[in-house]
């Protein structure tokens, strides 16, 4: 007799289902502690909740950076080796269902089976062909097997269903190989424009704000923000353009919260946004007895040179300036002589005309500014996520909605003189209950078919 293979030391460990569950436990308390600990923060913001001492600890194990962790990832891939072995030990048994079906059953093993039903019929009214033939047109698409006079009908259907819990496992693999390639090629930047500027570098949330330089611009062309009747934000939206090779790829596209902007794999999420200290002011300035209006569009702190060498800059902005509306506060430095400081104001244009100097200002429009707060994610793994999770759907499916049901029917000579004995014989590996009944149907067919009367098949 041969002796069984024992397994190596390594094959044991890897097989062994304490180890998947033991992987599945630590990885779900290390997901717990990435929940509850914010991740990717910059140091002083850590410093500010943890002693120096503790900070240094946590920084080194990479608990502020988690799922980005040497040993996270190689828990991962422990997990997938783990599922690798398991698989390959236990699938050849599986396969043989599918590649090898019992077709033949002894009558030694019938006993064996909780769901049977055995009789008789007499060898006189109907030869052992006809009968075989009789139930053929019950037990549909069977294969025939004969032996020693003994016929055996063997039927099956759901063979894949053995295969089922092995697509879920490989599945598994594949969202996790997803999750590393996303982990070790991917990244995750913000990236802060004010309307009408451009960058072709993001910064990293690393904890260190590492910038990192793009192959192309990102341009916010505008930002738009609707508000409810009661002053509370009920939008935002960013329209957005993309330079390459000084040509535009994208042009204005509109991007909001869960509808992002994407280019070669790099996504472009709204999500915050920042309202300038200063808006974006238009100033007209006008020179006593000269014909025309020079227009400048500034912000404050700015400051413009005129043709005389008159230097202006807005000092302040006021939004309603004691109630008369939007002002601006201009500093005036002429060539010669001291600076003036004076307001102008947008609902009266020609306020500063009674100020009597060479040179009139007229606020002629005030623009609030914003700086749209975009989040930069590059995943090339996500897709291999998707299949896995499409891959895990079907392996679901397969392992439990579709079941490995297997019917034989026996018929050769009985042991009474002139009587023809058949046992049919039925096996599921899952949804017993709703196989009986089935089986019960099977039987109840096979036997009017013989002409023998109804009979509940007996259990073990």
């Amino acid at each position: 007799m041969e002796k069984k293979k024992t397994k190596n030391p390594l094959s044991r460990f890897f097989c062994s289902l304490k180890l998947t569950i033991t992987l599945l436990i630590l990885l779900a308390i290390v997901s717990i502690f990435g929940t509850v600990i914010p991740q990717r923060l910059s140091d002083s913001q850590y410093l500010k909740h943890y002693p120096e001492s503790l900070f240094h600890i946590m920084k080194l194990l990479g608990v502020f950076d988690l799922y980005h962790a040497w040993w996270f990832q190689l828990l991962l891939v422990l997990l997938i080796v783990n599922l690798i072995f398991c698989s390959l030990d236990r699938f050849p048994k599986a396969w043989s269902f599918i590649r090898s079906p019992k077709k033949w059953l002894d009558r030694e093993e019938i006993r064996g089976y909780p769901l049977r039903d055995t009789f008789d019929i007499s060898s006189k009214k109907i030869s052992l062909e006809q009968a075989t033939e009789l139930v053929s047109s019950v037990l549909k698409h069977s294969e025939k097997t004969v032996r020693d006079g003994v016929t055996v009908l063997f039927h099956q259907s759901g063979r894949i269903s053995r295969v089922g819990v092995y697509i879920t496992h490989l599945s598994v693999i594949i969202i996790i190989l997803g999750a590393l390639i996303g982990s070790i090629f991917g990244f995750e930047g913000f990236v802060s424009l004010l309307e009408g500027t451009s960058t072709d570098t993001i910064f990293l949330r690393d904890g260190k704000n590492t910038p990192m330089k793009l192959d192309f611009t990102i341009r916010c062309d505008d930002f738009e923000i609707s508000l409810y009747p009661n002053g509370m934000v009920k939008e935002y939206t960013s329209v957005l353009s993309v330079i390459k090779d000084g040509k535009v790829v994208i042009d204005r596209q509109k991007v909001e919260v869960n509808h992002p902007l994407m280019f070669e794999g790099i996504r472009f999420y709204q999500a915050s946004y920042e309202k300038q200290r200063s808006p974006l002011m238009t100033v007209g300035v006008m020179t006593r007895g000269v014909v025309g209006e020079k227009v400048y569009k500034l912000m404050g702190g700015a400051k413009v040179k005129l043709k005389d060498g008159t230097v202006f800059s807005v000092v302040q902005y006021h939004p309603n300036l004691q109630g008369f509306g939007p002002a601006v506060q201009i500093m005036e430095q002429p060539p010669k002589g001291t600076s003036k400081t004076f307001w102008t104001f947008l609902n009266y244009p020609k306020f500063d005309m009674k100020r009597g100097g060479v040179h009139i200002f007229v606020l002629k429009d005030v623009e609030e500014l914003y700086s749209t707060g975009l989040q930069v994610t590059k995943d090339p793994g996500v897709w291999v996520v998707w299949f896995g999770c499409l891959t895990m759907v079907g392996g679901l499916i397969v392992t439990f909605f579709i079941s490995h049901k297997r019917v034989w029917v026996i018929l050769g000579p009985s042991k009474k003189e002139g009587r023809i004995e058949v046992a049919v014989v039925g096996s599921t590996n899952r949804n017993v209950i709703g196989f009986e009944s089935e089986f019960q149907k099977l039987t109840n067919g096979i036997r009017a078919a013989l002409g023998k009367g109804e009979k509940k098949p007996a259990k073990a």
